[in-house]
């Protein structure tokens, strides 16, 4: 197993995503755990990353490495049951994924491939994909976050220089910036009610968990930290 996730339903009820033979996903309903097999392609589900809809229903996104296939998939659940999409089939994909939905219910992924911090969004007229950083090797463990706008945020790994890296768009494109030195391991992003980033990381450095954050936003620099404790390896 690699990432796994989790999040709760609108009855406080945990659901997971998880994998690595294949691609699984559990629930509790309320009485005792139940679980399903999502996708049976051995390998899949490394780097599983899962949401909830407005109805309750999963949405995850994975990765899938076997010599000769190499892929990032997204996997829905709706009244008809699984639908299983191949988000980019080039086999320049190297996991590291992460998935947010918008506010339309819309899929938004972000994924490390081809030396780069990748973005994949869903609209009404398919799947898209983009580069949002290309700074060297970027892109490894991200995480994403959906503002109010429906933008996407990203914190990420710069694993040229081993820096914590944020990413986000506007109307005018993709930004991106390095927010600390010798970090960005195991990064989580989540933005406050204005829109700003709060991310925690692994400083590789001192082997601390650190929280930066940005009281104003967008800014370029501003970066406030916290020490929360020791990160061992």
């Amino acid at each position: 197993m690699t990432d796994h996730s989790l999040r709760l339903d609108s009855d406080g009820q945990p659901h997971l995503a998880y994998g690595g033979d294949a691609l699984y996903y559990a629930w509790y309903d309320g009485a005792s755990w139940q679980s399903e097999i999502v996708d049976e392609t051995a390998t899949a589900g490394n780097y599983a990353s899962l949401a909830l809809d407005g109805e309750g229903h999963p949405h995850i996104g994975y990765f899938l490495n076997r010599p000769g296939l190499s892929e990032v998939r997204y996997a829905y659940k709706d009244a008809t049951g699984w639908h299983i999409v191949t988000v980019d089939g080039t086999g320049q994909a190297s996991g590291h994924t992460a998935l947010a939905l918008d506010a339309l219910g819309y899929a938004h992924i972000v994924y490390y491939g081809n030396t780069a911090l990748q973005y994949a969004y869903q609209d009404a007229n398919g799947w898209h994909i983009q580069v949002a950083d290309s700074k060297g090797w970027v892109g490894q463990y991200n995480s994403i976050a959906i503002d109010a706008l429906g933008y996407p945020h990203v914190s990420y790994l710069d694993a040229d220089d081993w820096d914590l890296r944020y990413a986000y768009q506007d109307a005018s494109g993709w930004h991106a910036q390095t927010v600390a030195n010798g970090g960005g391991q195991g990064t989580s992003l989540a933005l406050d009610a204005n829109g700003c980033p709060h991310i925690t990381y692994l400083d590789a450095v001192d082997w601390t968990v650190k929280f930066a954050y940005q009281l104003s936003c967008p800014v370029e620099g501003g970066w406030q930290f916290d020490t929360i404790g020791p990160g061992g390896a």
